[in-house]
């Protein structure tokens, strides 16, 4: 990622931009899911433009009051 950053010769902005570009599709959505626990970018993620994995877990059920 930092590479790609250096290409564009904009810094710490190219970092972020290139997440952001990466994140994109799931940023939304993941507020919403309680049962992702982490999101792991790859390296084919960055230079092959794969989705990001979803470390999830089973929900639990709510208890009720």
């Amino acid at each position: 990622m930092a590479q790609k950053a250096l290409k564009r010769g904009t810094g710490a902005r190219g970092l972020r931009a290139i997440l952001e570009d990466v994140m994109r599709d799931i940023m939304y959505d993941l507020p919403g899911r309680e049962d992702v626990t982490e999101v792991v970018v790859t390296r084919e993620c960055i230079l092959e433009g794969r989705p990001p994995l979803l470390v999830t877990e089973p929900q639990r059920a709510k208890k009720e009051a």
